[in-house]
């Protein structure tokens, strides 16, 4: 087989575990295509995370609310269980006020994140594009950052020294503002 050999699905944003099911039927020969590593919903602090509507509605939302030690290792092992290779986090999201993008976990919750995916063979991703969830995300352990739009020299010097790669989405930024 010749081109893409290997693709990172890294959040299905509403369609549940249907890159894992995917991948399966890849690995099972069902459908052809390349290798895939796949994380299923992005684990979000609850409140953080769009949609939103009238407040007594409960919309459903494109990934999955987490918060606090038991339930960070609750939803991270459910999404190992389901299949994920790697278990994304959004380290922050637009919830600041006037919608500004501010961290949503703390340093400990995403160390926490990471410690459990670790020890069952799993990496983690971060969603983060300011300085601190970066940083946050950072020394906590994540393998990979994603976007990154507000990073520093002192970041990605943080970066380099700790291994993490760097994912820059340029187009998901330039979909927002549009």
């Amino acid at each position: 087989m010749a081109g893409v050999t290997t693709v990172r699905d890294l959040g299905s944003e509403g369609a549940g575990y249907t890159d894992v099911g995917l991948k399966q039927a890849i690995n099972k020969g069902v459908v052809p295509g390349p290798r895939m590593l796949v994380a299923g919903p992005a684990l979000v602090a609850t409140g953080s995370y769009n949609p939103k509507g009238a407040p007594e509605w409960h919309l459903p939302k494109g990934a999955q609310e987490a918060d606090g030690h038991d339930d960070l290792i609750r939803a991270t092992r459910d999404q190992i269980g389901r299949g994920a290779d790697w278990v994304k986090v959004y380290a922050d999201y637009r919830w600041g006020p006037d919608r500004q993008a501010r961290p949503t976990y703390t340093e400990q919750e995403l160390r926490l994140v990471v410690e459990v995916a670790e020890s069952s063979g799993r990496r983690v991703v971060a969603h983060a594009s300011t300085p601190e969830a970066m940083a946050r995300a950072i020394r906590a352990g994540v393998r990979t950052i994603e976007h990154g739009d507000g990073g520093t020299l002192e970041i990605f010097a943080l970066m380099a020294q700790r291994g993490v790669g760097f994912c820059p989405t340029l187009a998901a930024g330039d979909a927002i503002s549009q």
